[in-house]
């Protein structure tokens, strides 16, 4: 069975080993099976654009769950 802080510590430890440019928002499992993980993010365009000057703000969530008993 899951718990919230074993699946914040794997996701945690995946994230520190990317080279991605993102932050953990949450990771957590709702019910001891499935892990849920979300990730957010800044997206630059690759040549200046009057229209995202800023960037654009990206947030993914992922939920996985083990078919294997």
């Amino acid at each position: 069975e899951l718990s919230s802080g074993d699946v914040y510590a794997q996701a945690s430890a995946m994230l520190a080993q990317s080279d991605a440019d993102a932050s953990l928002v949450s990771a957590s499992t709702p019910d001891g099976v499935s892990a849920r993980v979300t990730v957010a993010g800044q997206w630059h365009p690759p040549v200046f654009s009057l229209f995202v000057p800023a960037g654009v703000s990206l947030q993914a969530t992922a939920t996985s769950r083990n078919a294997l008993h």
